[in-house]
């Protein structure tokens, strides 16, 4: 939640401090939302002064050696922006105190120093390196990105206009007096119109403004080329992908139709399959295969797999009670029942799970999907449809028993599978 925070405080510096280029009128929401980002990055400077690291792979929670990371980090420069953030509030503070005066020639040359002053404001700009290291909490797309970029180049290059007040694009352009949404929306035309996107008919009338448009062009030229090749690598990932599961599934018509498999069960496998490809393909299959978890140590592992079933371990009374612990020993034995003892299964629409009269060697719980439970009483059937609060046949974990009723799958289902010998 903190990271969260901190990203949307660098967003609003990357969006908001920019636009005080243009010198806007006295606004509320602009000056609270100021004071609160300060405040913000104020309480930010001493939680992380208090944040726990990690250092080849171990967690360092001393608050001591914490402090200290953060100093050699992150802790200087943070310092530094919140100092300067105060300075420009008590600046703006002082300001508008002058200008409660009559001094208008004070005010004026006031105003001039304050204007020149501000541009240390986008040093505050920087912060976005921070959101390297909150990537998690902020992943912002590729559209937001360029038009950030953008919005960033447009008040740059207004800001270019003010270095030369005399004679610059914006006068050239009959803009210098108009109101300040005209001139940004006409810099934020002619910094997409730089990309390749609409017209503008802004001209360049100094070597400075001449300088900043061939490395603005030069930027437009790498962006939309990094852009054409990006969509065109994601295009051939997806026809890949597509290629990949046409090729398969036709591999598998082939198969059902040698073998001279019927239409209905063959039509059952097929979709069965299509299913369970897709869960595969997006990752959200017990069964998917992730390469990077083969970097995990042992325990870690173990560990990863206690905490995928302890939620359905735990519907287990007397696992129940087991928890919450800090016995090492405890904690062992369940991550043994979640490695070695439990097992994710599938099951096709009308699968038959069990058979009434079967020894029971499993107990069963359901994840999703319908299941239901056929039981005889007095010569008369019953059907129960199986929810997700109870083990099925969770009775043969502690005795000898056999099935007294059948467990069939009405739709694609999910559930876990708990050994009896283990």
């Amino acid at each position: 939640m903190w990271n969260m925070l901190v990203a949307a405080c660098v967003l609003h510096d990357l969006v908001i401090i920019p636009v005080y280029v243009f010198d806007p009128p006295e606004n509320v929401p602009l000056k609270v939302l100021e004071w609160m980002t300060q405040i913000f990055w104020q309480a930010d400077l001493i939680v992380g002064a208090f944040t726990g690291f990690y250092r080849r792979g171990t967690l360092i929670l001393d608050i001591r050696k914490a402090a200290w990371q953060y100093l050699v980090t992150w802790g200087v420069f943070d310092f530094l922006l919140v100092i300067m953030g105060w300075l420009f509030i008590f600046l703006d503070l002082v300001e508008d105190a002058a200008r409660s005066q009559d001094g208008q020639a004070d005010l004026i040359a006031w105003s001039r120093t304050l204007r020149a002053i501000r541009f240390l404001r986008f040093v505050r700009v920087l912060r976005w390196l921070k959101l390297r290291g909150v990537t998690e909490a902020f992943k912002e797309p590729k559209g937001v990105r360029l038009l950030i970029l953008n919005h960033l180049l447009a008040c740059c290059w207004w800001g270019i206009a003010l270095i030369y007040p005399d004679q610059n694009w914006a006068r050239a352009s009959g803009l210098w007096d108009a109101s300040v949404l005209d001139q940004y929306l006409t810099s934020l035309n002619w910094s997409f119109a730089m990309l390749g996107v609409g017209l503008s008919s802004i001209r360049t009338t100094n070597t400075l403004e001449i300088a900043f448009f061939v490395i603005v062009a030069f930027r437009s030229l790498m962006t939309y080329a990094t852009l054409v090749s990006s969509i065109t690598s994601l295009t051939s990932a997806l026809s890949k992908i597509k290629e990949d599961e046409t090729s398969e599934f036709r591999l598998l018509r082939s198969y059902l139709a040698y073998n001279n498999i019927g239409a209905e069960l063959s039509h059952k496998i097929s979709r069965f399959l299509q299913h369970q490809y897709h869960l595969r393909q997006e990752a959200k299959s017990a069964h998917a295969n992730v390469p990077l978890l083969e970097l995990l140590s042992p325990t870690l592992r173990r560990e990863l797999e206690y905490a995928r079933n302890a939620g359905s371990m735990e519907k287990l009374d007397f696992i129940a009670e087991l928890l919450p612990t800090d016995d090492l020993q405890v904690l062992q034995v369940l991550q043994d029942l979640a490695v070695n003892a439990m097992t994710d299964l599938v099951a096709a629409t009308k699968d038959v799970i069990f058979l009434c009269g079967s020894t029971a060697s499993h107990a069963f719980l359901k994840i999703n999907g319908p299941l239901s439970y056929f039981s005889s009483q007095d010569d008369e059937e019953h059907q129960v449809s199986v929810t997700e609060e109870s083990w099925i046949a969770e009775i043969c974990l502690w005795v000898s028993w056999v099935y007294q009723g059948d467990l069939v799958a009405e739709d694609v289902s999910r559930f876990l599978e708990r050994a009896y010998d283990s």
